[in-house]
């Protein structure tokens, strides 16, 4: 691992001298779900995806977070983990909007072949603060503008 080998040694260890940041720009912010029994029905899974919209919705709200990019994580029951993702023109301004593209993006799943174990709604791509491209300068990342 070269140069990064004594990092890589000690952080498998459990050893870290970095200072905690607990103050840091938060990336995402989601909620998900585990079953007691693994789903299969088209419209037990989109119950749980509505069961999981307004916390989520609520938490985006008192964070002050708006986002454009919705993240639908799926856990089958054999453990196997897929992620999908759309990215909205503009940021997703409520509840309906979150429920309506995480649905669209779980059709593309069915049909099964096999039954899902847990699934998690994550918004991303943040506007303001920790996403938009000021702040990206301010830290030293260049933009794609021409």
């Amino acid at each position: 691992f070269g140069k990064h080998g004594s990092f890589f040694y000690d952080i498998a260890r459990g050893r870290d001298d970095r200072e905690v940041n607990p103050m840091r720009i938060r990336k995402s912010y989601g909620k998900e779900r585990t079953f007691e029994e693994d789903l299969s029905e088209p419209q037990e899974l989109y119950g749980k995806i509505d069961d999981m919209i307004g916390p989520l919705w609520e938490g985006l709200q008192k964070n002050g977070l708006r986002g454009r990019t919705l993240v639908l994580k799926i856990k089958y029951a054999d453990f196997v983990q897929h992620t999908r993702s759309r990215t909205l023109h503009e940021a997703v301004n409520g509840p309906q909007l979150l429920a309506s593209v995480s649905k669209e993006i779980l059709d593309g799943e069915f049909p099964l072949r096999r039954s899902i174990r847990l699934l998690g709604v994550t918004l991303t791509n943040f506007e303001g603060e920790g996403g938009d491209r000021d702040k990206d300068k301010a830290n030293g990342q260049l933009t794609l503008d021409f």
